[in-house]
Parts: C-alpha cells; sequence; structure tokens
C-alpha cells in the first residue's frame, strides 16, 4: 500500500505561518552569521610592541565639547593629558558652562602652557549665541575648525581611555587611503539590570557597526571614541548636512562620508574609551531617544541595507501571527528587535575581552 502523497493543498494555515517563519529565520541567520563571523575572524593589525612603528606623520587634535562637566573633567583630564604621543593637541570646547568649569579649564591649559609639555592644551569659550548650530554639534564645529591636527579624534568629557596609549592605537590605523577610524566606547561596569541592559546593548551595538564595516558597509560610529580625517570634514561642509539635529555628529557623520574600503576599526583594548553609565532607568530612556533621533536623516542606502535587514523577517511573522491570532503589536516593540539578535552577554564578552 503506497503511502498518501503530500501537497501544499494539505497545508494549514497554522504549518504556513511556521514554514515561513523557518524560512525568513533561516535567511536572516545565515545573512547575519556571514556579516558577523568577518568580525570573528579580525584581528588588530599592529602588535603593541610595533605600534609606534606605524604612527602616521601627521598631527592630532583631540576635541572634546563640555558642558557643565566640572567633576567628570576633574577626574577625566589628567587621564587624557597623559597620553603618549609625539605630536598632539588638545581642545576642549566649553560649551556655556554655569557650573565655573570653564575657568578651571582656563586655569589647568595656563599650568599647561607653563609647563611646556606635550600637549598643547587650548580652552575655547562659546556661547549660544556662537554655536554654529543646535546642541553639542555647534559647539563641536568651532573646536574642530579652531584646531589645527590633520587628524581628529572625537570623545566626550564623560569618557576616559583605558590607557596612555590610546592615541597611539587610533593614529597607527591611518593609512593614506584611511578616512575614518572608528574605536569603542565602553561603559564601566555597575551592579544592576539596569546596567546588564546597558553592557548588551554596547556590545550589540559594536558587533552590529564593526561587522558591517568589515563587510565594506560602513554606516556609523560613536562620538565616545571617533577619529577622521580633517579634509573629509572640511571637503564635505562639516556638519552642514544635518545642521538642524541636535545630535548625529559621529553617526550622521560617518553615515554620509565614509566609503567602503576607506574605514579601519581599532578595538585593541589599550584604544577603548570607558564613560560612566546611566544610573535610572529614566536618564537610560532619554539617552536612547537622542539617539534614535537621528534615524530619520540615515541615508536611503543605509536604512535599505541595514534597517530593512533587521526588520523585514519580524515584520512578516508579526503581520501573520496578527492574521492568525488577531492582535496588534506596539509599534516600539517592532523597532525594539533590531536590538534583540540572539546573541548573550555571556558568550559574547569573552570575544571582545581577548580582541
Amino acid at each position: 500500500m503506497c503511502p498518501a502523497r503530500v501537497t501544499l493543498a494539505h497545508v494549514n494555515a497554522g504549518e504556513w505561518f511556521w514554514l515561513l517563519f523557518l524560512a525568513c529565520s533561516a535567511v536572516q541567520g545565515v545573512i547575519y552569521l556571514a556579516v558577523f563571523m568577518r568580525l570573528v575572524r579580525y584581528r588588530e593589525p599592529w602588535p603593541p610592541e610595533v605600534v609606534e612603528e606605524a604612527l602616521p606623520p601627521e598631527k592630532i587634535s583631540l576635541v572634546i565639547c563640555a558642558r557643565n562637566e566640572a567633576t567628570n573633567l576633574r577626574n577625566n583630564l589628567p587621564r587624557l593629558l597623559a597620553q603618549q604621543y609625539p605630536n598632539w593637541e588638545l581642545v576642549v570646547v566649553d560649551d556655556g558652562s554655569e557650573d565655573g568649569s570653564g575657568e578651571w579649564l582656563r586655569v589647568q591649559a595656563e599650568a599647561q602652557r607653563v609647563v611646556g609639555t606635550m600637549p598643547e592644551f587650548r580652552v575655547l569659550h562659546v556661547t549660544e549665541e556662537q554655536k554654529r548650530g543646535p546642541g553639542k554639534k555647534g559647539a563641536l564645529a568651532i573646536g574642530i575648525e579652531q584646531s589645527t591636527g590633520d587628524l581628529l579624534v572625537l570623545s566626550d568629557a564623560d569618557c576616559y581611555p583605558s590607557s596612555d596609549q590610546w592615541l597611539q592605537h587610533m593614529a597607527s590605523r591611518f593609512k593614506p587611503e584611511t578616512d575614518f577610524v572608528l574605536g569603542y566606547g565602553a561603559y564601566a561596569v555597575r551592579s544592576g539590570w539596569l546596567n546588564r541592559v546597558i553592557q548588551f546593548e554596547t556590545l550589540h551595538t559594536v558587533l552590529q557597526y564593526a561587522s558591517w564595516t568589515l563587510a565594506g558597509m560602513p554606516y556609523m560610529g560613536v562620538g565616545r571614541n571617533l577619529a577622521y580625517r580633517r579634509s573629509i570634514y572640511m571637503n564635505n561642509g562639516g556638519f552642514s548636512r544635518h545642521a538642524d539635529w541636535p545630535s548625529g555628529d559621529d553617526d550622521l557623520m560617518v553615515n554620509q562620508n565614509a566609503r567602503s574600503g576607506r574605514v579601519a576599526l581599532c578595538l585593541h583594548p589599550d584604544a577603548w574609551t570607558i564613560s560612566e553609565p546611566s544610573l535610572t532607568w529614566a536618564d537610560w530612556r532619554r539617552q536612547k531617544q537622542r539617539h534614535l533621533s537621528t534615524g530619520g536623516v540615515l541615508s536611503s542606502t543605509t536604512q535599505g541595507s541595514i534597517s530593512t535587514l533587521c526588520y523585514v523577517t519580524f515584520w512578516l511573522v508579526c503581520q501573520l501571527f496578527r492574521l492568525c491570532r488577531g492582535f496588534r503589536l506596539n509599534p516600539f516593540i517592532i523597532r525594539c528587535f533590531n536590538t534583540s539578535i540572539g546573541f548573550s552577554e555571556r558568550s559574547v564578552l569573552p570575544f571582545i575581552q581577548t580582541l
């Protein structure tokens, strides 16, 4: 007796749902694996003992904006000034501070000038009327334009480098064909569930932008640890293409000007910057809303290749599930799918620590 033949006509709606779910998950899993395996195979190009030999001849300008950051500046400025690099300057832009940090910075800069050691340390006091745009970006533009180095390294006042070799590692990644160097901005480890979420999200972010950079599709960087050539900034009009947005001095700058093969990574543990994380869920939520505000001005190429890849599978599953079950999903849940790719913090953290 011959077994009964199973045809597509015999597959019910529920089975169709799971078949499509498995097929979409498999396709997305293969693409993710192909992209993220590039970061797994990535190795830093220079061992520590030869980093100095790979330094470019250009001068570095480290530009930092500070607004009412008196405590952070007192804690982090000595670590910045301790950087071991032969030719560099530190430019701190006082963005209308009202906590006395501007005067304190002026005193520190004068003391550095009297000592006469590296680096050159300058403080620029900027008022709201002088700024070239809203938020940090307007003050940062003035700092970049008044700096003198051909290579720009950007960070924040609430960040400190993980070692005194930070600038050496970042600079060593610049080759004649390199326009951008993307670093890793970590957060200090604290107790509590909020810090676990922050650590995982930070890890997921670097997995995304570093992997896609290695795949030839750079689309963002983090302003806590980012470097690029002055010529890139000047030749492309600085932040003029997104001047009305208070944020985007980092991710939009990379998104709109980076080209395949002209972006390098610097993930060495001695080249990280470390920030203090948010301590309350409300502060973390406000930070995420500010970061998401730049999504509307990302290039169409990036949105088509990155966002669609992340959302299409989940969207299809949600539509089918809504059709079968008759419920609606909150759009915020759909957007958050981009931050849940299935990696656990325990499985990825040891890998990052070995880079």
